[in-house]
Formats: structure tokens, C-alpha cells, sequence
């Protein structure tokens, strides 16, 4: 028997605790349910959820009023409202409630000693926002029993995910709405140096890395102009076939030619022995501006000092040092790399049932890995270099080569990626941003915010991705606001009322 009444007492007791739990008390058994009433309102600054009892005279109603900022989708923390009711004949009933319940929530209450209908409105005002709501009629009925009764809505498969849930998650919706968009192809590629915006900088002569000049020595990472110094090389003493001797053998014919040209003015030499001379020098000279006075050249005398300066042949950053003070060098050692990546190139792999779609490109989306946003390129900052002739047999691609501005070098060298390649024309169409859009059991699904706690989850066809925004086809209306932000948890909530765990409110 004593084992029968604890078993008894037990179920009793997990009965208890299984009830769900609201904001308020619970109304006892035998009290008559009033109607309640929910609102929900958006603005550009401001969401207002609202719940409360249908009105009837003497009975005081309280306004469950939960304010969220749309700029950030946190509550409000301080401020007032005032909510105002204006009858047919024109005079006003006003409340004002400057103390928050908590975080985000007012609960002012009223009680109405005249029935009849009332323009309802209610206006926050805050130290960093302010807004105003219209709410529409508002009813006062004489008695309990002539509230009509409420017809039951089917609320399909709603989510209840609390306004409290939302507020302390990363949470935030957006409209769906019309925007241009453009067709577009998947590709993945590489991104590769523009041939133009790199150089590798070898040594045309023998020598030392002068010690005395290290301070001149660039460091990798530093941004150079073209011409500046990078190293001085100090020559050896004796260097067959080096500077030394090429330096020396223009120095000595760019002598005898000036002798010899004295000497023809006083008709003191021969026709051939001047051509000779002359024919000298301009060997030797071709020699010399080849290694130092060209405009392509890296390297530079100084006569006064007696070493070579090896400067920059392009601008850009120097991505490798190969040398240290002090240091012996070869003839045609590597010295350094600069690169340029203001402009880089792309390298494309395109399927090959694409390839025919990418005659006119106007414009790409990058996904880099790990970097969490895109790089957008408009048809300004592209431009088709080639694209293949042959199709890959292994891979089944095509290769497609892109020019491309590197805004913030936010490429690098060697980076692969993946990417949207954008197509004209461009069409109007319905989009939602791309976050919204799960993948559920192979299917695409976003999440409805359909009231202030309410959701719901429908399946959609999709269409072309442009940027951030992805183009549907079916599953959402033009004005439905869809959770952009947080639908992850939006998905979990959706699943603990399937296991049999429901929110209460």
C-alpha cells in the first residue's frame, strides 16, 4: 500500500513539474479564459511585439510590450512609452510607464470604466532611439460575456522562439524583396601574379653586400618605388669578364675616342684608326649601359664611391630577400622578388557545360576560405585576359583567365578560392540574403519570422546568386520577413517541439 501511494505521489509531482510556465500567474480552472490578443509591428528602427487580454469594463488589462532595436536586434534598456486611446468623440485616454519589467519589456496596466472603440497608438521614447506605433482599433467591451468568441487559427508547424532567446543569441531578419540580379556560373581558381607586376631581381655582377651600406638593404614586406636603391655591391679587385673589366674597358675606349677625335680636328690621325677607335668605344659603351645605364637595368655605378647599387626595376613589395651584408655573390645569383599585386590575374577552372554561358563577364563574388566576406568585383574591376581552347580531360574544365583590381590586397598570390561569375543581362527578381537559406535533409529552407515569437519553416526553389542575395523562385513573398541571422537556432527550437519540449510563454 505505501508503495502504491508513493508511486502515486511521484506521478503527481512530475505531472506538476511538466506544466508549462508563463509570464504571469495562471489563471485557476474555474475562471473563464479571456481572449488574448497579440501585435506585432516593424519600422525601420524598431520592432513592437505586444500581448494582452481583450478589454471589458473593470477589468484591468496589463500590455506585455517587447521593444527591439533593428539596428543591432537587442531590447531597449531605458526609456518610457506612452500609449494613448482616442475615442469617436475625440478625447484621449493616455498611459505612461517609464520602468522596465526587464530588459526590453514594459508592462503597463489599465483599467477601462467605459466600453467602446478607441484609435489605439503607443510611442517609445529613449536616449538613443525613439519611435511611434499605430495599432488600430482597440475595443472595450461592458462585460466578459460580450467578448465574441475568437475563432481558432490554424497555426500550421509555427516555432516558438522567445523574444528573450532572440535577444541574448546573434539574431537578425530582413525583408525579402525585388533587386537586380545577374546570372551566374560556379567556378573555383587560383590566384596568380600579373607577369607585369613581378620581378625577380638577379645580380649581373660579381661582388660583396656592402656591410658599411646594410642600412640600404630592403627587408621583405617592404614597399619599394622603382629605382630605389635595394643593396650596394662592393666589386673585387680583379674580375675576369666582370664589372670590373667591362667598367675599366669603357672607361679606357671612351679615353682613346676623346683623344682621337682631338686628333682628327687637327688632322693628326687616320680615317681608319679614328673609326677604329670610334667603333671601340661604342662596343664598349653598349657593354656598359646594358649592365648599368639602361632603363631596364637593375643596376647603377657610383663613380664616387666606387660600388654598384642594385635598385628596383618595377614598384611594388619586396616578397624576398636572398642576401645578407657581408654576403659573396655570383654573377646572375638571385637577389630579390618584388611584386605588385594591385592588379592580379585569376585563374579559372569553368565546367565545361558552363563555359559557352561566359561570353560577356560583368562582374564576379570571390569566397576566399576563412575570410568571412566576399570580394565583389563590378565589370570596372575585371577584364577577360583568354580563355581556353581545349577542355580538360581529367577535370572536364576549361581554363579562363580574369585581370583583376586588388582592393585592400585582399588577394594573395597563390590563394584559391571559389566564385559566382556574374553574366548580363541582369533581371529583377525576388531575393533573400544568402544566410537565410539552410540546407535541410537535401532540401533548401529558410525560417518565416511571422510574428514577434513566431516562425515558420517552408521549402524553396532557388535561383541565380548574386553578391549576398540569392534569387527564389518559390517558397517566400515579396515583404515576408525572413531570419537572416540566427536560424540556425531557429532550426533547434523547431526541433525541441518536435522531441515533445515546447516553449511556453
Amino acid at each position: 500500500m505505501k508503495k502504491l501511494i508513493v508511486i502515486l505521489l511521484t506521478g503527481w509531482l512530475l505531472l506538476i513539474g511538466c506544466q508549462p510556465h508563463d509570464h504571469e500567474h495562471e489563471q485557476s480552472a474555474t475562471e473563464t479564459e479571456v481572449p488574448a490578443i497579440a501585435i506585432t509591428q516593424w519600422t525601420e528602427k524598431m520592432e513592437i511585439f505586444m500581448e494582452y487580454e481583450t478589454a471589458f469594463v473593470g477589468n484591468e488589462i496589463k500590455f506585455i510590450i517587447h521593444l527591439t532595436t533593428m539596428a543591432d536586434f537587442q531590447p531597449v534598456r531605458e526609456g518610457k512609452v506612452f500609449l494613448n486611446f482616442k475615442s469617436s468623440s475625440g478625447s484621449n485616454i493616455s498611459i505612461e510607464k517609464d520602468e522596465l519589467l526587464r530588459e526590453g519589456i514594459f508592462t503597463p496596466v489599465k483599467i477601462f470604466e467605459t466600453a467602446g472603440d478607441y484609435q489605439f497608438s503607443i510611442r517609445y521614447q529613449g536616449d538613443k532611439a525613439s519611435e511611434s506605433f499605430s495599432i488600430g482599433n482597440f475595443s472595450v467591451y461592458q462585460t466578459l460575456a460580450d467578448i465574441p468568441a475568437s475563432e481558432e487559427e490554424d497555426a500550421g508547424e509555427e516555432i516558438s522562439y522567445l523574444k528573450e532567446q532572440q535577444w541574448k543569441t546573434s539574431f537578425a531578419t530582413e525583408v525579402a524583396q525585388v533587386r537586380p540580379i545577374k546570372s551566374s556560373v560556379g567556378v573555383v581558381g587560383e590566384v596568380r601574379v600579373r607577369p607585369a607586376s613581378y620581378a625577380e631581381i638577379v645580380s649581373p655582377v660579381e661582388g660583396i653586400i656592402s656591410i658599411a651600406e646594410a642600412k640600404r638593404l630592403v627587408k621583405p614586406g617592404q614597399k619599394i618605388s622603382i629605382g630605389q636603391t635595394m643593396a650596394v655591391i662592393v666589386p673585387p679587385l680583379v674580375a675576369q669578364n666582370s664589372w670590373a673589366k667591362i667598367y675599366l674597358d669603357y672607361e679606357q675606349s671612351k679615353a682613346e675616342y676623346e683623344r682621337a677625335q682631338r686628333l682628327k680636328d687637327r688632322a693628326a690621325i687616320s680615317d681608319r684608326d679614328f673609326e677604329q677607335a670610334k667603333r671601340n668605344y661604342e662596343i664598349n659603351k653598349a657593354g656598359f649601359s646594358n649592365y648599368f645605364d639602361s632603363d631596364g637595368s637593375s643596376l647603377r655605378f657610383d663613380s664616387k664611391n666606387n660600388q654598384f647599387l642594385i635598385t628596383a626595376p618595377i614598384s611594388g613589395i619586396v616578397s624576398d630577400v636572398s642576401i645578407l651584408p657581408g654576403q659573396k655573390i655570383d654573377r646572375h645569383q638571385k637577389l630579390f622578388s618584388i611584386v605588385d599585386s594591385d592588379m592580379v590575374w585569376l585563374k579559372l577552372d569553368v565546367f565545361a557545360e558552363h563555359a559557352k554561358n561566359l561570353t560577356d563577364i560583368s562582374g564576379a563574388s570571390i569566397n576566399i576560405p576563412g575570410n568571412d566576406k566576399k570580394i565583389n568585383l563590378d565589370s570596372d574591376d575585371i577584364k577577360l585576359i583568354s580563355r581556353g581552347e581545349m577542355i580538360d580531360p581529367q577535370k572536364r574544365t576549361l581554363i579562363l583567365w580574369l585581370e583583376a583590381k586588388n582592393y585592400d590586397r585582399k588577394f594573395l598570390i597563390g590563394q584559391t578560392f571559389s566564385a559566382q561569375i556574374y553574366t548580363n543581362p541582369e533581371q529583377n527578381m525576388l531575393t533573400v540574403p544568402l544566410s537565410a537559406v539552410y540546407d535541410d535533409n537535401s532540401k533548401k529552407v529558410i525560417f518565416i519570422h511571422s510574428s514577434g515569437e513566431s516562425f515558420e519553416k517552408r521549402e524553396l526553389e532557388t535561383g541565380p546568386i548574386h553578391q549576398d542575395y540569392i534569387s527564389i523562385l518559390k517558397g517566400v513573398s515579396t515583404g515576408e520577413r525572413v531570419v537572416s541571422l540566427g536560424g540556425y537556432q531557429v532550426k533547434l527550437a523547431s526541433i525541441s517541439e518536435e522531441i515533445g519540449h515546447p516553449h511556453a510563454h
